[in-house]
């Protein structure tokens, strides 16, 4: 059985995508590691904005 807190993090992506199909956008895999790894403090949202900005610059 999973731990709360995985529970929580696990509902909050999928609310994340939801709001992402809402507006006409896919939560890829890579956007979906980039939230986790926010989460969990290995990296900043800024670095992953920057990240993702590189990509269609």
């Amino acid at each position: 059985m999973p731990n709360i807190q995985q529970t929580k993090i696990t509902e909050i992506l999928n609310n994340i995508a939801m709001s992402c199909r809402m507006e006409g956008l896919e939560m890829t895999d890579e956007i979906r590691a980039m939230c986790l790894a926010i989460y969990n403090g290995s990296t900043t949202l800024q670095d992953c904005l920057h990240k993702i900005n590189e990509k269609y610059l």
